[in-house]
């Protein structure tokens, strides 16, 4: 498209209700970019960026005749700069399309040459997303699914154009040849942080009295100890997580006594974050090269830099565990030290860790379509599942309040369809327990474990309470056809952020997901909530509201753009690299 012109243009809205694209990656550009001029003002080229279309674009339906480019699903548009030379692109929430049509038999007309071109081009942008650093457990299932089907077919597809089977998901066969099965029957390698050795202060007896009182003393606590030892491993189960939480407890000690060495607010030192998670009244924050842990008094303990291509953080009570995902390494540290280095035979797919620091380690599997294994805080293996290929690929995983239990979220390609279903298991059973069948097509994007019959299910089209015992629904909140932007989901109430055309909107919701209000919530990005407040993160300002839908207050004295508000010990805004306490307004 022909971006030179620089003479303004009025919007023409005439009688025209909605604009059709029907062919390749380009026209289907071409379609989108007409819908914004037929709204907004001309020309193209002043709306090149990110967010700079000021009016909701006309609504258009997409019809891509050519697979690869995606451009049906996304909000950009490239087109070519004539008048600057080179591609520009316009990014906007208004852009993405009403409707898309897509039927295989569009495409059985393709040459053979634009077929192999637009199925490579398909390829590599699902490798693209595979390999990039803002990854996440589902884009990975699907990019895995999509390079599968393409490897699979895409030579039948440029001999045949009208080969349905191997350009149509819904009739494709893909065969599945599982790699040869790997066993490893050693024990897991570690390494461990050794204490350094102490030596005991010997004091010298002055008089035979002394040191019988010495002798009796030394009885006393010796016996004391073995006591509270024993007492303590029959509490908790095992003497490795007794030490466990012994050094929890001293990390705890050491931190309050030196509260004074930090201070709110704080400097990070990483403008762009991967990951921000609240860790014992305090945060670990992820960059690209470093994880930082801060207490809740503001000051730095802990800083490492795992060196990983793909790093995420799984954050428990009060440890935390960075891996590479797609790789195999993973690290695991308390809030004041690294504890632990572990590898693993196959690639992990993702991590979680329960309130107790359990640590659930999901990786591929030859056999299977992917194994859990749950460790102990010593690394001590609990607990271990093999997942069937009919169950599909984990992209979501969470721990019971109890630490006995988790629910996992199954990813699988059904009938041409996007298929998801939750698993509770419990770890004093050797059988699956009830499982959960989501709406066909519905994309399972993040489970939380809330209370004993409590888990919040939130997908990208409904959000649903589960019981876990029976696997079944009791309360449930359709979005209406609104697009899911964020959600802050509570033990009583929840905040989602929906996006409709014209803007975003607040919705509250009570215990049993019923509305309780619902307000404009401009050009909002985020949502962050605590038992009692919600903070909307906007371009310029962090606003505060109550479940009831009133503003309490607007803090804009923003250094820059707000990342997160998270809740730690007391709410945290992150901006840039900068950390403080969210207390009121300005």
């Amino acid at each position: 498209m022909d971006s030179s012109s620089t003479a303004p243009t009025k919007p023409r809205l005439s009688a025209l209700t909605v604009i059709i694209g029907f062919g390749g990656g380009s026209a289907l550009d071409t379609t989108k970019a007409a819908s914004v001029l037929l709204s907004n003002e001309g020309p193209i080229d002043k709306y090149f960026g990110i967010n700079l279309v000021p009016n909701p674009s006309l609504p258009c339906i997409l019809i891509p005749t050519t697979s690869g480019t995606g451009s049906e699903m996304t909000n950009i548009s490239v087109l070519a700069d004539t008048k600057n030379g080179g591609k520009k692109g316009v990014v906007s929430e208004y852009m993405y399309a009403d409707t898309v049509i897509l039927d295989a038999e569009l495409t059985f007309g393709l040459p053979p040459r634009v077929t192999a071109m637009t199925g490579v081009d398909a390829f590599v942008h699902a490798m693209e997303s595979f390999c990039g650093i803002a990854a996440t457990p589902i884009t990975d299932a699907l990019n895995l699914q999509a390079m599968k089907l393409v490897g699979a077919n895409i030579r039948q597809a440029y001999a045949n154009g009208k080969n349905a089977a191997a350009r149509d998901a819904d009739r494709a066969r893909t065969p599945r040849t599982a790699p040869t099965p790997r066993r490893d029957d050693s024990p897991p390698s570690r390494t461990s942080e050794q204490p350094s050795a102490q030596s005991a202060a010997r004091l010298k007896s002055l008089t035979p009295l002394y040191k019988q009182r010495q002798h009796r003393r030394r009885v006393f606590f010796g016996v004391l100890i073995a006591v509270l030892a024993v007492a303590i491993t029959v509490l908790t189960g095992a003497l490795s997580a007794s030490l466990a939480m012994l050094g929890d407890t001293v990390d705890s000690a050491l931190l309050y006594i030196n509260r004074t060495d930090g201070s709110w607010p704080a400097t990070t030192g990483i403008s762009e974050p991967l990951q921000i998670e609240p860790l014992a009244g305090g945060f670990v924050e992820l960059g690209a090269e470093d994880v930082l842990v801060y207490s809740a008094y503001g000051a730095k303990i802990l800083s490492l830099q795992p060196s990983y291509a793909r790093p995420v953080l799984a954050v428990g009570g009060t440890h935390f565990a960075v891996y590479n995902r797609a790789g195999n390494e993973l690290t695991i540290c308390s809030r004041t030290r690294t504890l632990y280095s572990q590898s693993f035979d196959a690639g992990i797919l993702l991590c979680a860790m329960s309130n107790n620091n359990s640590l659930a380690v999901v990786t591929e599997s030859g056999r299977y379509a992917a194994q859990v294994q749950v460790f102990d805080p010593s690394l001590h293996l609990l607990y271990s599942w093999e997942m069937t290929q009919s169950a599909g690929t984990p992209i979501a995983l969470d721990f019971s309040p109890d630490s006995r239990r988790f629910a996992a979220g199954m990813l699988s390609a059904r009938e041409g369809q996007l298929s998801c279903s939750v698993y509770f298991m419990s770890m004093d059973a050797n059988a699956e327990g009830p499982v959960y069948t989501a709406d066909q097509g519905s994309m399972l994007l993040r489970l939380d474990w809330q209370s004993e019959r409590r888990v919040m299910a939130v997908f990208d089209t409904y959000l649903a309470v589960l019981d876990p015992t029976t696997g079944t629904e009791t309360a449930r909140y359709d979005y209406g056809g609104a697009a899911l932007q964020s959600v802050a989901p509570g033990r009583r109430q929840t905040a989602l952020l929906l996006t409709v055309r014209g803007g975003n909107n607040l919705v509250t919701l009570s215990e049993t997901l019923t509305p309780m209000a619902e307000i404009p919530a401009r050009q909002a990005f985020g949502v962050s909530a605590t038992d009692t407040d919600i903070y909307l993160l906007c371009p310029d300002a962090v606003e505060c509201y109550g479940y009831d839908g009133v503003q309490n207050w607007v803090y804009s004295d923003l250094a820059s753009r707000p990342l997160a508000v998270v809740n730690a010990a007391k709410p945290l805004l992150f901006t840039g690299s900068r950390a403080e306490v969210l207390e009121g307004g300005s």
